[in-house]
């Protein structure tokens, strides 16, 4: 019934030669369009670590850590690596005790990058987006009296470079 009936076989027709131009321009327009993209996390970055450093210093019934004084460290104590802050300057944290009758600060703490806390004390535009500051009203045990602290800190990481929480903590573990 078919006898000598052979098939040709075309390649590239002019039909096929489109299809396959018009998914190799969309091949390269999605991956430069990914490459292309640059990931701000400074902001949730900054979130992270205040949180962090408030629940490091903040006890679950809701009071202050025995240890925090002049000397207190969020390295030490906290487990959160120092070469973020004291190396790289990636990272910047203010953390200010207040007495419930005072405006000043009964004890200032700065850790890593304080030019960025300073920009973070600006108003208005000039501003950074990366700051984060979050206040806290704790009970200190031993003098029976209630603080105020106000964890301000700021991020300094851009493009694709997000932290994760496994870079904040001493060796990868807790």
């Amino acid at each position: 019934m078919f006898k000598n009936k052979r098939a040709q076989e075309k390649f590239l027709s002019g039909f096929n030669v489109v299809v396959w131009l018009i998914l190799a321009v969309v091949i390269i327009v999605g991956v430069s369009l990914f490459n292309n993209f640059s990931t701000d996390a400074r902001i949730s970055e900054s979130r992270a670590l205040n949180q962090k450093i408030i629940d490091c210093i903040i006890e679950d019934t809701g009071e202050l850590i025995e240890n925090f004084n002049e000397t207190f460290s969020i390295y030490e104590t906290c487990g959160i690596r120092e070469d973020l802050f004291e190396k790289e300057f990636v990272l910047g944290a203010r953390i200010e005790l207040f007495s419930s009758e005072e405006e000043k600060p009964d004890i200032t703490l700065h850790f890593g990058s304080t030019e960025m806390i300073f920009l973070c004390d600006l108003t208005g535009e000039a501003k950074p987006d990366n700051c984060f500051s979050e206040i806290a009203f704790v009970n200190d045990k031993k003098e029976n009296r209630a603080y105020q602290i106000k964890v301000l800190t700021a991020s300094n990481h851009n493009g694709k470079e997000i932290t994760g929480s496994e870079e904040f903590r001493e060796g990868g573990s807790r």
